[in-house]
């Protein structure tokens, strides 16, 4: 059985950041963490999709944990829930398919600003 693969484990060392980053499309501003992940698991699609509901006015929490998780291990399904902190469920979306590689990973906005956990 092979054990499900959470990118923040591989993220740990993101304490953090020295500059902020903006999405080309969405101008929202993320940490170097965000940005290796994106760039290193090819997600840029993730930032712009909470970007996309935090614009919208959907979620309007000062503080939000994102999380992408698989829907089941070798699927290519994925489910993108939206807590605020106190595992209270604001949102959440499934994607049908993603090419992306770990089981699950944990983002959170703070101010407005996308960070990884550990960049806290």
């Amino acid at each position: 059985m092979n054990t499900p693969i959470n990118v923040n484990d591989q993220l740990s060392n993101f304490t953090g950041t020295e500059c902020y980053y903006k999405h080309p499309t969405v101008y929202f501003p993320y940490t170097e963490g965000i940005q290796y992940l994106a760039q290193t698991f090819c997600c840029y699609w993730l930032i712009r999709d909470i970007a996309f509901h935090v614009h919208q006015g959907r979620i309007t929490d000062g503080f939000q944990v994102w999380k992408l998780k698989r829907c089941a291990p070798g699927e290519t399904k994925f489910l993108l829930t939206c807590e605020d902190g106190n595992y209270n469920q604001l949102y959440q979306s499934e994607i049908p398919f993603s090419d992306f590689e770990g089981d699950q990973v944990t983002i959170w906005l703070i101010d407005w600003i996308l960070i990884l956990p550990s960049e806290y």
